[in-house]
């Protein structure tokens, strides 16, 4: 196994980490790639390496890197600038896929995604997506119909819902701007 010098210019190897290191601190001594902002922008921003991974390459502690990172003002990512959209039941009872990217949450509700998939963007855009079963998680096509506010609201003053659901849903939608109106309705 060899060990090759991080530092830029120089590409010596080594047989041991032993070698590598004493290498370093008689060659490199301050001079520590990490402490480099170009080289920690290519790194950190361009190659999209965790500090995790730039500690590794240069065999220090990834709180080193951070610090580092801090010094030199590169904005480092938080866990939700690098995590997947989620999803999850929210707590009215629809299924949402919820996504954080650069400190901007958004999230859209699954029963809409699926009344634009089958309808088109446009023909959802304005209506709410009613599920006639009333079971908010069953979001099967033949379950979500179109309808306009007021024929959504008369449904559910016909099956005795809108005190106890509609209007917390669209209370909900006002209270949290991030509780998904997709395609400009609502639930």
């Amino acid at each position: 196994m060899s060990f090759e010098c991080g530092y830029e210019g120089c590409g010596r190897s080594f047989d041991s980490k032993q070698g590598l290191g004493q290498h370093e601190s008689a060659a490199h001594e301050g001079d520590e790639p990490y402490k480099d902002e170009e080289r920690m922008r290519e790194l950190y921003l361009e190659q999209k390496l965790s500090s995790k991974e730039i500690a590794e390459k240069f065999d220090v502690s990834s709180t080193t890197i951070i610090d580092w990172l801090d010094r030199l003002n590169i904005q480092t990512r938080t866990p939700s600038y690098e995590r997947p959209p989620n999803f999850r039941t929210n707590n009215l009872g629809y299924e949402e896929i919820r996504n954080e990217y650069q400190g901007e949450r958004d999230s859209v509700l699954i029963h809409r995604l699926m009344a634009v998939a089958e309808c088109g963007f446009d023909a959802v855009a304005g209506k709410d997506v009613h599920h006639e079963n009333g079971i908010q998680w069953d979001n099967r096509p033949r379950n979500l119909s179109l309808m306009t506010r007021s024929e959504h609201v008369s449904e559910h003053h016909q099956q005795g819902m809108y005190d106890d659901h509609l209007e917390e849903v669209h209370q909900h939608r006002h209270d949290d701007g991030h509780f998904a109106s997709f395609g400009g309705g609502s639930a």
